[in-house]
């Protein structure tokens, strides 16, 4: 690269590998955790009321980074922290920043984030009941033409008001959900990270387990096996393939499945609100999944049904019971 082009690029603030010295990354301590919480809560307070977060916070968390001697003030501090929703979007900035530490700290932190999984998963809220007086109250009607135009206008903005309020109180219900789903999507990353056999046998069976209730947890650690198989060894790679075996061979043929998705919201000023959903094959995505298995694991990868195979398939299913 020619140098005076390369000066005008640092003097720009453009730093590229090849042109800047990397910064030495600061271990985290109780000392900058406490300040770090108290920044993450200013930007906590931004995120709950829709304005954008401090892009510098961001920016300092990324210069530390977690190590053995971090993980005790962490679980200290991850026990400590009130599970509101200003403590869940610290919760899971910290966890979040946690996933770039080392196997070995992530392993000694393991303990406290299963602790924290056991104590947020179960805490989604669901959106409020829609009955027929709601439906009624925001609705408009039809005005008749001898209502006066004051009294028309006075009646419009009454339910728009009853409908700001509606999406204003389950506005903050969706956050609430998208930050426990954000917590409980990284505890399983973090479990991953872990290299633990253990860990992953549960993976396997939390993700089974959703895909039993129709969760979108079912699509997303089979998305986060898939990304993390190229740096596997054999022999976790074959147990994650072996494991999930059965199970894409007995959903090879299902129809596309609808999973509720807890962190997505679908909301309505005068309708029923409602959680966001992910349309997936189920067995054409955990063989998918097997297929980058594959490689480190040395096993073969497997032939995966296209959704208009599928379908073919159901519609000629349907005849031949239709001919008994």
């Amino acid at each position: 690269m020619n140098r005076s082009f390369a000066a005008l690029l640092i003097a720009a603030g453009v730093c590229l590998p090849a042109l800047c010295p990397l910064r030495a990354a600061t271990p985290i301590r109780k000392e900058n955790l406490d300040e770090m919480v108290t920044k993450l809560e200013a930007n906590a307070d931004l995120w709950l009321q829709d304005k954008p977060v401090s892009a510098t916070v961001e920016r300092q968390m990324r210069d530390l980074v977690f190590d053995k001697d971090s993980v005790r003030p962490l679980s200290t501090l991850l026990r400590s922290i009130k599970k509101d929703d200003k403590g869940l979007y610290v919760i899971g900035r910290l966890l979040r920043y946690l996933s770039f530490a080392k196997t070995d700290v992530v392993q000694a932190a393991l303990p406290s984030v299963k602790s924290v999984h056991s104590s947020v998963r179960r805490t989604y809220r669901p959106f409020p009941k829609f009955s027929k007086a709601q439906e009624k109250a925001l609705s408009l009607r039809d005005y008749s033409p001898r209502l006066r135009t004051p009294a028309i206008m006075k009646e419009m903005a009454a339910v728009q008001k009853r409908r700001e309020a509606k999406l204003a109180g389950e506005k903050l219900i969706a956050k609430h959900n998208e930050l426990v789903y954000n917590i409980e999507k990284t505890c399983y990353q973090l479990m991953l990270l872990a290299k633990d056999q253990r860990e992953d046998k549960f993976l396997v069976n939390t993700l089974l387990l959703a895909e039993r209730r129709k969760s979108s947890f079912f699509v997303s650690i089979l998305d986060q096996i898939a990304a993390d198989a190229r740096k596997m060894d054999r022999d976790r790679a074959q147990g994650f393939y072996n494991a999930l075996k059965p199970h894409g061979v007995r959903l090879k043929m299902e129809r596309e499945r609808s999973y509720q998705h807890f962190g997505k919201a679908s909301l309505s000023s005068d309708r029923a609100s409602s959680f966001g959903t992910v349309r997936a094959l189920p067995g054409a995505h955990i063989l998918k999944t097997m297929n980058r298995l594959a490689t480190p694991a040395k096993l073969p990868a497997l032939k995966v049904p296209t959704k208009k195979e599928i379908d073919a398939f159901h519609k000629k299913k349907g005849k031949g019971k239709g001919r008994g």
